[in-house]
């Protein structure tokens, strides 16, 4: 019997007394020593709650803990439950519930565990994810990806450059999801340009699993990848932006964070001043002109020069009218 077999059986075993259990029975019984009894015991303590400790070589039922609830071989009480319940509410309102097929089992065992059904559908009907700017995506190619996270395993893909309006067919190996922006976007490794790229799901037309094995990019190359650039882009910061927000514009954007190493600096009259670094210009520039007059760009000058061609072009076409 190995780990996992002896761990389950234990979990059973215990279940069902309601007295101390001695550790040498424990041991007698799955034909191994009390220091390996012990550490499973302590394993499922620490690793899936079981309501249970050791004193003076036996086990004993912690009446405390008992009221928590057993979710898959784990032990949660009825808040963590709930709130169990509630995160998976709030997933599956993303996109059109992208992960919600995934999810649906669990959700059913929550709704049972829960017993008060009317209690969880209340809950179900007070939290509303309102997503303005999100785009479609396809649950097949949504689910396949998920699939090939899990599986460690190279996809063809065939993605639509907006920029140029080309599709590329493409050789990727998935790395993360990332939800940015009430929309979806893929980190991978490009094999066709050798370096990691951020791919809109909503932009992939087609996705086939290669079955191969995915190339594994560590945690931290891919953290420092995009850790430097402004919005969903990657590749390290070559720019300091500096921008001046009016005191009107001001009160909502001082608790905003635009970038994890921005610097503010309140100004006397209720402005402020923003400082943060970037690589490529295309979403900041976009973030800058939704502030309209509030905001005015004091450096670098080329992106100052970039956003007042912006607006200019954005009046001329009110001059006709």
């Amino acid at each position: 019997m190995n780990k996992s077999e002896r761990c389950q059986a234990i979990k059973a075993q215990l279940r069902n007394r309601r007295r101390p259990t001695p550790l040498d029975w424990l041991a007698m019984q799955y034909e191994c020593s009390e220091k390996t009894i012990r550490r499973d015991i302590e394993c499922l303590n620490d690793h899936q709650q079981l309501p249970c400790y050791i004193h003076h070589n036996q086990v004993y039922l912690d009446e405390h803990r008992m009221q928590q609830l057993e979710l898959d071989g784990y032990w949660l009480s009825a808040d963590e439950l709930q709130a169990l319940f509630a995160l998976n509410i709030t997933i599956e309102q993303l996109s059109q519930g992208a992960l919600a097929q995934q999810l649906e089992p669990i959700k059913n065992r929550l709704k049972k565990l829960l017993k008060d059904s009317d209690s969880a559908n209340e809950l179900a009907r007070k939290i509303k994810i309102i997503e303005i700017g999100q785009r479609n995506i396809s649950t097949k190619i949504f689910n396949q990806i998920v699939d090939a996270l899990v599986q460690q395993e190279q996809l063809e893909i065939q993605y639509w450059k907006r920029n140029t309006d080309q599709t590329d067919l493409r050789t990727i190996s998935p790395q993360q999801l990332v939800r940015y922006k009430d929309n979806w976007y893929l980190d991978a490794f490009c094999h066709h340009s050798k370096g990691i790229r951020s791919f809109s799901i909503d932009a992939i037309a087609y996705c086939q699993n290669l079955y191969q094995k995915a190339c594994s990019i560590d945690a931290d190359t891919l953290k420092n990848h995009f850790a430097d650039s402004y919005g969903i882009f990657g590749g390290n910061a070559k720019c300091l932006a500096v921008l001046h927000f009016n005191e009107y514009i001001s009160r909502w954007v001082k608790n905003e964070l635009w970038h994890p190493e921005q610097v503010i600096e309140k100004q006397i009259d209720g402005s402020l001043m923003m400082h943060l670094p970037y690589h490529h210009d295309i979403e900041l520039i976009q973030d800058i002109l939704k502030h309209g007059a509030n905001v005015k760009v004091i450096a670098p000058p080329e992106l100052r020069e970039k956003v007042r061609q912006q607006l200019l072009q954005a009046s001329e076409l009110y001059l006709d009218e």
